[in-house]
């Protein structure tokens, strides 16, 4: 009972709806996939204010090129535009609550500039949320690119 309750804690930052009770998988799903939503339009209009808050510390960022990055070396990717996200649009993407964190995997399309030259990818990506002072906070994508 009393690892339940620490698992309860841990994955919902205490106390869910107005009962007392954890949120519902349903809503932690939902809270997760807008986090997601909310991230990719913050490299999109390189907003790194809103992906500070997005993003885990301890985020480690591998790309689709095996450029492996944490928090700080994204904010530095992002913000002045050595990658140009100019669109990241979700083909599928499905979500899993698993103890503490929430585990999506899907495939995404991204447009970039990258190096001068404008890319259309389409990547198979692993995401690993987890919850964060009553956020959820990103801390693992890893993509691959389908060829």
């Amino acid at each position: 009972m009393i690892a339940a309750a620490i698992v309860s804690l841990a994955l919902f930052g205490g106390a869910g709806p107005a009962e007392g009770r954890p949120m519902p998988q349903d809503s932690v799903i939902a809270a997760v996939s807008a986090a997601l939503q909310s991230q990719w339009r913050a490299q999109v209009t390189r907003d790194t204010a809103t992906l500070r808050n997005l993003l885990g510390e301890d985020l480690v960022y591998i790309h689709s090129n095996a450029l492996v990055e944490d928090k700080a070396g994204f904010l530095r990717t992002v913000a002045p535009g050595t990658i140009v996200y100019q669109d990241i649009s979700p083909l599928e993407m499905t979500h899993r609550v698993i103890g503490a964190v929430v585990v999506g995997n899907g495939r995404v399309r991204v447009r970039v500039g990258l190096g001068g030259q404008d890319l259309v990818l389409e990547l198979l990506v692993t995401t690993v949320h987890a919850r964060r002072d009553g956020r959820w906070v990103l801390v693992a994508w890893q993509s691959t690119r389908v060829q």
